[in-house]
């Protein structure tokens, strides 16, 4: 079968928020001048992890080397090893931890998250074994053996890291993977209504802090120099934009009055100096691109490819506006960086491979039909 060429309104959307990301990236990042150091060096990685990212981008989207019908007979192994580099940060020395959260891993010159390479495991793994049972997914005893090994393990790996929020943003993905497979709705409201339940419950007696978060989102808690300080100056933040906010570089919460502004804060940081107009661009251009994703999983020549742009796909968009909804206090603070934007390379070049294997399967999207035109007679 002859292969088309990548999509390229996708390829756009992605150039676009990658161009767009890393521009208020570097105006959130003056906020760190006081120490030239520290500001060449936070800008410096993030523009490498930006590069390295393209590079895997398009490695994977147009090199004839990479084909993504293989994956799905690799699927375990990916799966297996992504398991593995998330085990490295309980290895002493290795493993970094962060507010008590072990979640990276020391590679000299920076820090990984093994998280972030996980969750596309999972959703590769979980497209392999979606698209191989096929109809016995109807069966509750088939559905449950797919999600043990796949969420299971993850859900066990993240929450001992309280990695609470990725295990989430993977949860959402597998769910609508799930929508699009033959798996009955009966059963998924089950799954769903039972895992969450046993989500809160484990996050009550085990995870506090995150449990006061969902208090604190709730209104049931009222604490302003606690679990209410970061969400309370956010919506400052977010509220001083007003319509067309302050102009590039001009915030004033990025010097030490929100906390984590080059990360899970920096939506709030760009509505302050974009206002929202801007804000409501950034949304636009990932909704748009969410729309795009699903359009070429909806073209895909096989099931595989369906269900693996439609997790890929939802990845970004659950972790992207589950931490813009955290900044509007439409959702629980998460810690979970913005792709695109926030500081992580680990995140930057985890969504550019993301975007180069939804490529790769836009490949092989079926040709759009011609329509047909009657010719008129001669009279």
């Amino acid at each position: 079968m002859k292969k088309r060429s990548i999509d390229t309104f996708f390829f756009s959307l992605v150039i676009a928020l990658s161009v767009i990301g890393f521009l208020l990236f570097f105006s959130v990042s003056l906020g760190t001048l006081s120490s030239t150091e520290t500001f060449f060096l936070t800008v410096v990685k993030q523009l490498i992890a930006f590069l390295i990212g393209f590079g895997a981008l398009i490695f994977i989207a147009k090199s004839t080397l990479v084909d993504y019908k293989k994956l799905k007979y690799a699927s375990l192994g990916i799966f297996i090893v992504t398991v593995g580099f998330q085990l490295l940060v309980f290895i002493p020395g290795l493993g970094v931890s962060v507010n008590g959260a072990n979640r990276w891993i020391d590679v000299g010159l920076t820090t990984l998250q093994p998280s972030e390479f996980l969750k596309i495991g999972v959703v590769i793994f979980l497209a392999a074994l979606l698209a191989t049972y096929k109809k016995k997914l109807t069966s509750f005893q088939h559905l449950i053996i797919v999600m043990s090994i796949t969420i299971g393990i993850a859900f066990v790996l993240l929450f001992v890291t309280k990695d609470i929020g990725t295990f989430v943003v993977i949860a959402i993905a597998t769910f609508c993977m799930l929508l699009a497979s033959h798996a009955k709705n009966s059963h998924l409201i089950l799954l769903a209504g039972g895992g969450f339940s046993a989500l809160l419950l484990l996050i009550y007696f085990f995870r506090r802090y995150a449990w006061d978060r969902i208090m604190s989102f709730g209104g049931i808690t009222q604490d302003a120099l606690g679990s209410d300080f970061q969400i309370n100056q956010s919506l400052y933040t977010i509220g001083s934009g007003e319509i067309f906010g302050r102009g590039f570089g001009q915030s004033l919460q990025k010097f030490g009055y929100l906390p984590e502004p080059l990360n899970d804060s920096i939506f709030a940081i760009v509505a302050e100096e974009w206002g929202f107009t801007g804000s409501v661009i950034i949304i636009i251009i990932f909704t748009t691109l969410i729309l795009r994703g699903l359009y070429i999983a909806s073209q895909a020549r096989d099931i595989f490819g369906t269900y693996l742009v439609i997790g890929l796909v939802v990845l970004i968009g659950a972790q992207s506006f589950i931490n813009i909804a955290a900044m509007l206090k439409l959702f629980p603070l998460s810690g979970m960086p913005l792709l695109f934007v926030s500081q992580g390379g680990s995140a930057v070049l985890s969504v550019l491979i993301i975007c180069g294997l939804v490529l790769n399967v836009s490949r092989t999207m079926k040709p759009a039909r011609k329509k047909k035109t009657r010719k008129r007679k001669s009279t």
